[in-house]
C-alpha cells in the first residue's frame, strides 16, 4: 500500500474509534437514565406482588357466613353449592339474645341437677 493509503486508513480508523467510543458513552448515559425512571416502578412492582401474594395466602382460611335472620338461613343454605369450598355457616346472634340463651342453658342445667334422676330406683320397705 501507498503511504497516502496507509494514512488514510488509519485516520478512518481512529475516526470509526472515536465514532465508536462516543456512541458508547451516550448509549451507557441513555440507559443510565431509563434505569434511574425504571428503578422506581420496578420497587413499585415487587411491592404489589408481595402484596398480591399476601391476599392469596389470606384466601386460604376458612370464612365464615353469619346470618342474623331465619330468611338469610334458608337463602344461604340454598345457595351453599355455590360458596367457596373453604367457608362454613354461622348464626351471628345479638348480644342480648345470646345472654337470655346462656341464662336459660345454665338454668336447665341447674333444674337436672337439683331435681332426682329418673335412673334411680327408690326401694320401700
Amino acid at each position: 500500500m501507498s503511504p497516502e493509503m496507509s494514512l488514510l486508513l488509519s485516520k478512518m480508523t481512529e475516526h470509526l474509534n472515536l465514532q465508536t467510543k462516543t456512541i458508547t458513552e451516550n448509549i451507557t448515559a441513555a440507559v443510565l437514565q431509563k434505569d434511574e425512571k425504571l428503578q422506581p416502578i420496578i420497587e413499585e412492582n415487587v411491592k404489589l406482588k408481595d402484596e398480591v401474594e399476601k391476599l392469596n395466602t389470606k384466601n386460604t382460611k376458612p370464612r365464615s357466613k353469619h346470618y342474623y335472620h331465619t330468611a338469610e338461613k334458608i337463602h344461604i343454605l340454598k345457595n351453599k353449592q355455590k360458596m367457596k369450598p373453604n367457608s362454613y355457616i354461622i348464626q351471628d346472634l345479638p348480644k342480648s339474645v345470646l345472654q337470655v340463651k346462656r341464662y336459660k342453658n345454665d338454668n336447665e342445667k341447674r333444674k337436672r341437677s337439683e331435681s332426682p334422676s329418673p335412673d334411680k330406683k327408690t326401694y320401700r320397705n
